[in-house]
C-alpha cells in the first residue's frame, strides 16, 4: 500500500537556495519497472520517512485503494509501450482509480505525438500529466545522479519537483507539456552529430599522422572538448566507441530523426553530420524505415 510521505528534513540547498520541503500530506506510488523504479524508491526514502513501490512489469499491480490515495504516482516503465498500457483508458485501469487532481509524473520517455495523447487521456480524468523524461542511456542513467528534463503545468511542477530533487541533482524545466520530450530529443541528436564530428575529426588526426590516444587526451583538455569525445576517451579508441554507440543509440537516432521529420522540422547541418559522419547511427538511405 502507499504510505504518506512526510517530509523530516529540509531537501539539500542547491545554488539558487534551498529546496522546498516535501508535502507531509503526499502519499506517493512508484508504478514500472523495480529495475528503474528502484533507484527513485531508496532516494525518497533517504530523504523522508518512506515511499511505495510496485512492479507494475512484474504484473504486482497497485491495488484500486492504493492508487486512489495518491496524490502523485511516478510512472518509471521500462518501455513507451509499458507506460502507454498502464495509462490506459479502458475501464478498471490505474486511471480510474485516480482521484482528480493527482499528479501523474511521467519518467518513461515516449514519442513527442504521445504526450499530448496522454494529457488528453488523463485530463478525462481530472488527473495533471507532468512529463519528465530521464536523460542517459538505459538503467544506468536512473541509478547514478540523473538529470531530470521536466515540462507540464507550473503548479504541478512546483508540486513534484522537491520529490524528484531527492534523487537527480539537476532537474530542468523546459517549459510547457511536450517540451522536456522535444528538448530530449534535440539532445540526442546533437550528442550523435557531435560524436559524428568528433570522430571525423580523429580520422583526420591520424591522416596528419597523428597518435591516436595522444590526439584525443590534447583535445579534451582543449576548446574542443565535449562530453562525446570524452566518452570516447573513455573507451579508448574510436573503434571501441562505434561499437557501442552504434549498439546503443543507432536506434534511439534513428527515431528521434523520424519523430523530427514527423513533425516537420528541418535537421539541417545536425542531419548531414548524423548521415555523413564515420559511426553508423542512422540507416542506410535505401533501408526501409
Amino acid at each position: 500500500m502507499t504510505v504518506p510521505i512526510a517530509a523530516t528534513r529540509h531537501v539539500p540547498s542547491t545554488p539558487d537556495g534551498p529546496r522546498e520541503k516535501l508535502d507531509a500530506d503526499s502519499h506517493v506510488a512508484i508504478v514500472g519497472s523495480a529495475q528503474l523504479g528502484d533507484p527513485i524508491l531508496a532516494a525518497l526514502r533517504a530523504e523522508v520517512s518512506a515511499a511505495q513501490h510496485h512492479a507494475w512489469t512484474d504484473r504486482t499491480a497497485p491495488s484500486r485503494i492504493d492508487i486512489s490515495r495518491c496524490s502523485v504516482l511516478m510512472v518509471c516503465s521500462a518501455t513507451e509501450r509499458d507506460a502507454l498500457e498502464l495509462l490506459g483508458d479502458e475501464e478498471g485501469g490505474i486511471l480510474w482509480s485516480l482521484r482528480p487532481g493527482t499528479i501523474v509524473v511521467l519518467h518513461t520517455q515516449v514519442a513527442a505525438e504521445q504526450v499530448d495523447e496522454l494529457a488528453k487521456r488523463c485530463a478525462a480524468y481530472g488527473v495533471v500529466l507532468v512529463e519528465a523524461p530521464v536523460v542517459g542511456q538505459g538503467t544506468q542513467a536512473w541509478s547514478t545522479d540523473p538529470t531530470i528534463l521536466v515540462g507540464g503545468p507550473s503548479h504541478a511542477i512546483d508540486a513534484v519537483e522537491p520529490m524528484m530533487r531527492a534523487w537527480a541533482s539537476t532537474v530542468v524545466r523546459t517549459g510547457g507539456l511536450g517540451s522536456a520530450t522535444k528538448t530530449l530529443l534535440v539532445n540526442e541528436l546533437l550528442f550523435a552529430a557531435n560524436a559524428q564530428l568528433a570522430g571525423d575529426a580523429l580520422e583526420l588526426g591520424l591522416e596528419l599522422g597523428l597518435e591516436q590516444t595522444a590526439l584525443i587526451d590534447a583535445l579534451c583538455s582543449c576548446t574542443s572538448a565535449s562530453v562525446s569525445l570524452r566518452i570516447i576517451q573513455g573507451a579508448g579508441t574510436t573503434a571501441a566507441f562505434a561499437k557501442a554507440a552504434e549498439r546503443c543509440h543507432s536506434r534511439e537516432v534513428a527515431a528521434a530523426s523520424a519523430t523530427v521529420k514527423r513533425l516537420g522540422a528541418d535537421l539541417g547541418l545536425t542531419g548531414d553530420a548524423l548521415a555523413r559522419g564515420p559511426f553508423a547511427l542512422l540507416p542506410e538511405p535505401n533501408e526501409d524505415s
